[in-house]
Parts: C-alpha cells; structure tokens; sequence
C-alpha cells in the first residue's frame, strides 16, 4: 500500500495508482512554489489528507513531498508525524529498493514508461524516511526527532533486534566524527552499541551469502529476461555453476534453476557428462513444484518461486538434446506447461512465446502438434462440467471422467495423432478468441512457417480485419475483447514481418493487405474507418520493433514491399510509409534510415502531392540528419500549393531550430535555400510562431552582412 504512488508495490488497482501519482505530481509542484498561495495550498492539502485518510498510501505521497521540498523545516509540523511509525520506515526502505530497477507499473506503452523514468530521475527518489530523518535531525528540528526516537527506546522489548540497529543508525547523538587531515574532510558515523556489535557481524556473514546469491540471480536475469548474452561464455557460466551447492535454496534468490537452464540452452557441447546431469535434475526437480493438476485434470502452472519459473519453463525443451532421459516425459511435461500457462495476463504470456520459439527448433513435428492440440481443445473444453464445491458421488464422476478424457486428449498430442486444423471452419467468436491467441502466439517469429501456420495466420488475420466491420452499440465487453485480440496481432504481426525469410514476409504482408482492395486498387465494398485504423496501427507496430533492432535488412525487405503495395493498389498509408508516428522530439536519427534519402524522395515523388505535414514530421526528428536540409526546397513547394495549414507548428519550429543550430552555413551558402527556408518562416509567423520570428530576424541578419 505505502509503495502504490511509485507503481512498484503489491499487485494495485491501475485507477488508484494513476490517481496517487497525479496527487504526488500536482504537490510536488506546489512544494517547489516560490509564492504564498503555492505554501498554503501545499499546508491545506497536506491537512485534508492526515484528517480524511484511512490508507497510509496518501501518507506515503506526503513522504515523498516532503523529501523533495527545498526547506522541509518549514513544513516540519506535517514530517513529525511521518518518523511517529515504525512500520513507515520499513516501508520506505522497500519503496526505495525496489523502484531502482522499476521504471513502470504494470504496462509497456510508451506514454507510461517514459512518464515513469523521468519521475524515477528525480533526485528525493535518492532518499528514504531513514536517511530523511537523520539530514532533519541536524536542523531545528533536532530536539523534537530526538524526542521521538526516546519514545521507540522506551517501547523496546529487547535491545539488540532490526529496530534497535534502525534506531542507532538513525539516531544523530550516537554518531561519531571521523576526521580525514589530509583529504581536509570530516565523516559522521554512527557508533554501534556494543549490543548490537555481535548483530551486525551475523547481518554481514548473512550479507555476504545474499550477495553471493544476489550477484547470481543477476547474471541470469540478464540473460533470460533482458536477452543480453554479452557476459555469458562457458568459463563464466561455470564460476556461476559452482556457486550451486552454496546457493540459498528455497529462498527467495535461489538462481539454481536459471544457471541450469543457462547451461543446457548456451553451453551444452561443452558441459562434462556431471554438470548436465546435475543441471537436469535441477530442472526436473521444479516439475511437482510448479506444475499442478485441478480435479479435472487440468494444468495448472505455480507462481512460487518467483525466479524459478520462468527458466524452468524454457529449459523443458533443451532436455530434447539429452539421449539418456525419458523423451516421452518430457513431453508431458511440455504440454502441460503449454496449457497450464494464463495467457491473459502479461506475464505468462512471453513465457509462452519463448518456449514455443525453442520447441519449432528443437523439435517441430512436436512443436506442430501441439499447435493442432491448441485449436482443439475447445471442443474437449466444451464438455467441461461445471465445477461445484459441493462434492457428491455424481459430481466426483463427472470430474475423475473429464479428468481422464484430458489426460487422453493430452496423450494423443504427444503422439502427434490430430489432424490439421481446418482453417475454414474458422469464425470470430468470443468464445474462441482465447484459442486464436493461443494458437498466434505459439507461431513461431523466426523459424520458418509452414503452410499449415500460414493458412491459420492468413484466416484469423482476415476475421480480425472483418471485426473492424462490425458496428457496435457503444461501450461494451464485446468490443474490448476483440480490440483487445487486434492489439496483441498487431505486435506478433510486426514481429513476424520482421523476423521471417524474406519469402514468407512478402507474402505475409500482401495477404494480409490486400484484403482493402483487389488488385485493380479498388477498395473493399466494405472499407471503413475503422479497419484503416487497425491496418495503419500493424504498420505502426513494425515501425516500433524496428526501433528496438539493431539491424534493418528485414525492415526494407518489408517497406519495399509496402512502397510496391501502394503503387500496385491505393496509396492510402503514405503517412506511415514516411514513418509518421510519435518520435521523441530529442531523436534527431534514426540509424534503419541512413542512407536511404532516396527511397523517400521517390515515396514523395510519386505520393507526396499533399504530404507536406508528414514530411516535416520526419525531418525535424529522425529524417532531419538524412534530409533536413535536402528536403526544404520540397516542403516550400508543397506549402505554395496547398499552404501551411496542415502541418503541425511544433513539428516545423523544431525543424527550424535545428536548421539554424546544426546547418546554418548549409542554408546561408545556398541563395534558393535561404530564400524557401525565410518564406517558410513567414508562414509559421502567421501562424503565431515567436520561435520563426527571432529566427527569421537572425537570418535575414546574416544573409545581409
């Protein structure tokens, strides 16, 4: 609760971490106030909160403020009550920790994370309610936090337990100073009882075995959440895997099954018979831990063990490269990880995606099966009998029958034994959507696909597109859930584009565009907004995976083919072709574009006609190195035929800027340049641009002397 401000605590309603980090945003806003008013809304609003508030979360906010205030002094009579708590300190020290790492709450839009970071930037998020105390114990405020701390002593049971060390470091009378001549520095520090001596040697052994622990976990979370492999050959993977006899088992940072996994997936050729044995029965001793079955029979997959799960899961498949273990059980094993995993929340869900990637490579007969087992459990599933915490002879029947005719059902995927799935009898219902999401995502984004994959992902690509059609009645769960179906297409769409052979990606692309018109250009008899929308969104989407990859050979394989499209069919995506989406104004290039200016000279060329606002949008941002100046003749032309209107102003003030800071000399040494460039100035000054005002008085300035 104390932490749901910052977005890192427990498992929180998004509304009311949206609201109390709005109510910190707006107070710290009043706390930096030079004028009355600004004191005495902060005074009020930190008084209606201590009378009204029944959750310690505002408290929290007011934690928070307080830290970043330039003179808490002065508001010292809302702090007190705050270092009253013992719990808040505990508390604090959580919040403090964990936001380290967390730059959001649950989500991945842009918008969120980039708010999240720069309020992680702000430099209170450096202190906590401890060392808050002990900067305000060195004020004014000495006597009265003196006073309070004399209270914790005098509640104490025992003197020598967590709260006593918490109280002594915080306690300023019980610090000593340590000069330092011949740096010319002095040091406080606080001077331990002799109770506590022999509590903080056992803290330091406990300590160094956590560190030990923690620097583990570390090096496999950056392998296996974060993909960074840059620190992972066979010599330093070894170190970490002599490390297993002494790592905290069963504690929240066991790593054991991570370095296992590591072992098998990245060194196995290399690993002696012993180590692959031992880090196989690692891996198998998660299985009772994590993989459960309800009274039906039905996988269900555990949470426990936090950093266990997630490499547990994608180390089943590696198991296939060792002869000497039961294939068939792995097997097992396998599908009930696949179907046990919630594919509605965020979490499992790239799990999900990461273990489907390994079994198409490792093994794609399986891999295929289980595809065909995804699609066909809804007809096992609609049999399944209502669940009923009334236990009769009749209800235990019903559950130990469906029980086993699961366990058959998953008998006859491990044998490979169901048919290929027949995409025509494909239809958008509700009720199937979580099967279609199970079946997208269990597609893999680099093997290529075969035509059974091809044929599902061409017919469900084609419901999603026929949903746009459907018009709705206002707000309703029908509608989330299948908007909801379009957004995650949207992702593994991009995905896949930009991770096939350059075969499958042509032909992925144009199937799944062409269905806007036939090949003569004209629209779908049924083409509406919407279903504009949700194609220029997949566009979109490409544009965003491509920023997070280094390389962009697969992105012109599939921009040229969109370039293509649009001259074969309708140019009704020019905007997106010329990479019009919302770049940070800070991004000035774009390394999937350099050296490409003539692609977007002939997409200008050819539909640029009226694109005047698009094209500006791209060279005041990542275009600007590539063609900032190349393109100025071209924008005032298009401006003198259909005027300024459409541009956005602040895309074209940045533009400006940033031709006079970073090409000036490029603009003043061309007269035709100079010229385009101060007439366009002249527009944006109609438009009410104080920015092109001063510009254009400087330019004209120099172009005289």
């Amino acid at each position: 609760m104390w932490s749901i401000f910052r977005g890192t605590g427990q498992t929180s309603p998004y509304l009311l971490q949206s609201l109390l980090m709005a109510l910190e945003k707006h107070l710290l806003k009043l706390s930096k106030g030079k004028n009355e008013v600004s004191k005495l809304q902060l005074e009020r609003a930190f008084s209606v909160i201590y009378e009204v508030s029944n959750s310690v979360s505002p408290l929290a906010v007011i934690a928070s403020v307080s830290m970043a205030h330039d003179q808490p002094v002065s508001i010292s009579k809302f702090i007190l009550p705050l270092f009253r708590v013992k719990n808040f300190f505990y508390w604090d020290i959580t919040r403090y920790v964990s936001e380290r790492s967390a730059l959001a709450p649950m989500g991945d839009t842009a918008i969120i994370q980039n708010e999240r970071h720069e309020s992680n930037q702000l430099s209170h998020r450096k202190e906590y309610l401890e060392s808050f105390l002990i900067r305000l114990s060195l004020t004014i405020m000495f006597k009265e936090i003196t006073a309070t701390l004399d209270i914790f002593y005098k509640e104490r049971t025992v003197n020598n337990d967590n709260w006593s060390l918490t109280l002594n470091r915080m306690d300023v009378r019980k610090f000593e100073l340590i000069e330092y001549p011949s740096k010319n520095q002095i040091e406080l520090k606080p001077k331990l009882d002799k109770v506590l001596i022999e509590r903080v040697k056992k803290y330091d052994e406990e300590s160094s075995e956590i560190n030990t622990a923690m620097s583990s976990l570390n090096w496999t979370l950056k392998i296996i959440s974060e993909g960074d492999t840059s620190n992972n050959d066979y010599k330093t993977w070894k170190s970490y895997f002599e490390t297993l006899k002494s790592t905290i088992k069963d504690k929240m940072f066991d790593s054991s099954t991570g370095i296992a996994f590591i072992g098998l997936k990245y060194h196995f050729d290399e690993m002696t018979d012993s180590e692959v044995e031992i880090c196989t029965k690692t891996i198998l001793n998660n299985v009772d831990i994590t993989i459960k079955l309800n009274l039906l029979g039905e996988p269900q997959i555990s949470n426990s063990g936090v950093y266990n799960k997630e490499p547990f899961i994608l180390a089943l498949p590696e198991l296939f490269k060792i002869d000497s273990i039961n294939h068939e059980k792995i097997k097992d094993n396998i599908i009930h990880v696949i179907f046990g995993l919630d594919l509605s929340n965020g979490i499992d869900l790239p799990i999900f995606g990461k273990i489907a990637e390994r079994l198409w490579l490792l093994n794609p007969d399986f891999a295929n099966s289980i595809f065909r087992g995804l699609y066909r459990i809804k007809e096992l599933k609609s049999r399944r009998p209502q669940f009923s915490y009334t236990e009769t002879k009749e209800t235990k029947k019903k559950a130990t029958d469906y029980a086993k005719e699961v366990n058959g059902f998953f008998e006859t995927i491990s044998k490979g034994d169901l048919n290929v799935i027949d995409v025509g009898s494909l239809k958008l219902d509700l009720n199937e959507l979580e099967y279609f999401k199970g079946l997208l995502h269990f597609i893999p984004d680099s093997i290529p696909l075969e035509k059974e994959q091809l044929e599902f992902l061409y017919s469900y690509t084609e419901l999603l597109q026929k949903s746009t059609l459907v018009k709705y009645n206002g707000r309703n769960s029908e509608d989330y859930k299948i908007k909801g179906a379009r957004l995650s297409f949207e992702k593994k769409f991009a995905r896949l584009l930009l991770s096939q052979p350059k075969e499958n990606a042509i032909l992925i692309f144009n199937t799944t565009f062409d269905f806007i018109s036939d090949d003569k250009g004209k629209l779908n008899d049924q083409f509406d907004i919407n279903l504009y929308l949700f194609m220029n969104e997949c566009l979109e989407a490409i544009i965003i995976e491509q920023d997070n990859r280094e390389n962009s050979e697969s992105f012109w394989i599939v921009w040229d083919t969109f370039y293509k499209w649009q001259q074969d069919r309708i140019p009704l995506f020019t905007g997106k072709l010329l990479l019009n989406i919302t770049w940070k104004n800070t991004a000035v290039k774009w390394n999937t574009i350099e050296g490409k200016s003539q692609f977007f000279n002939n997409v200008i060329k050819e539909f640029g006609g009226n694109q005047e606002a698009n094209i500006v949008a791209l060279i005041s941002r990542i275009g600007f190195d590539e063609m900032g100046v190349e393109l100025i003749s071209t924008v005032a032309e298009l401006v003198r035929k259909n005027g300024f209107d459409s541009i956005v102003l602040e895309d074209s003030e940045l533009w400006v800027q940033r031709l006079f800071s970073l090409k000036r000399s490029d603009v003043l040494s061309s007269p035709d340049k100079l010229k385009d460039v101060l007439y366009l100035l002249d527009q944006m000054v109609n438009k009410g641009s104080s920015v092109a005002y001063h510009i254009r008085d400087v330019l004209v300035s120099y172009s005289k002397s």
